[in-house]
């Protein structure tokens, strides 16, 4: 008797210790999958702001043709009116 019960303290022991090294790898798992998961979200984070600022830039830059083509439309304008009025002098 003394020894099964040893026998069965053992493999409670045993299998314990077995449960213990799941739960420990389990846990070690997860906060793997954690800093996998930030790390993935911080470069799509990056990856967004990249663009959000790609597109800042081209838009500016689409301002300011569109501006430089406005201007140029209204020299052309005031042009043509200085000309008709030269031309009825």
């Amino acid at each position: 008797r003394i020894e099964q019960a040893k026998a069965r303290d053992a493999k409670r022991a045993a299998a314990e210790e077995k449960r213990r090294a799941r739960v420990q790898a389990e846990k070690e798992e997860r906060l793997l999958q954690a800093q996998l998961k930030a790390e993935a979200e911080a470069a799509e984070a990056k990856r967004l702001a990249e663009e959000a600022e790609r597109k800042r830039v081209a838009d500016a830059e689409a301002a300011e043709i569109l501006a430089f083509e406005q201007k140029a439309r209204r020299d052309l304008k005031y042009a043509a009116r200085k000309a008709r009025q030269a031309g009825k002098r």
